[in-house]
């Protein structure tokens, strides 16, 4: 409930309270015994810190967190879902740290495995220099999959 909970408070632009609650679900992550809470917790706080990180000019920072989000094992929300979250990615590229992106993408694949040829599509566009946004593209597949249901 923690992370949906900050990422409404920072997608209406509450960023700081998105960021206390993202600390706060850091903290409290190692307490869940199910695993599943954690695993949400942990993407979703490093993503959100990293994005604080961002704000600051500290791509350093933002790395560390965008790489610290994916330290997760196959987690049935995200994976059933549309994948994890590409923002902080995205804006990463932005600024050119296609390394760590491309790590990221890497270590999304064990959490995320029916995302793998999206990844691996991802990874080879990045390499080749070509400006993506995969959090777009994920939208639009969002988007389909509703259409597509209705």
């Amino acid at each position: 409930m923690m992370p949906i909970r900050a990422g409404y408070l920072f997608n209406a632009g509450k960023h700081e309270k998105a960021y206390t609650l993202a600390e706060k679900m850091l903290r409290l992550s190692p307490d869940d015994p199910s695993g599943l809470i954690n695993a949400n917790a942990i993407h979703a706080g490093n993503l959100l810190l990293g994005h604080r990180a961002l704000e600051r000019d500290d791509t350093e920072a933002a790395e560390a967190y965008l790489l610290a989000a994916a330290n997760i094992d196959e987690y049935p929300y995200i994976a059933g879902y549309h994948g994890p979250s590409f923002n902080l990615a995205d804006k990463l590229l932005e600024r050119g740290c296609e390394k760590v992106v491309l790590k990221y993408l890497q270590k999304c694949k064990r959490f995320w495995p029916s995302g793998e040829d999206v990844l691996k599509h991802w990874s080879n566009e990045i390499k080749l220099g070509k400006k993506i946004s995969m959090a777009e593209e994920q939208k639009r597949w969002a988007e389909q999959g509703k259409e597509s249901n209705e």
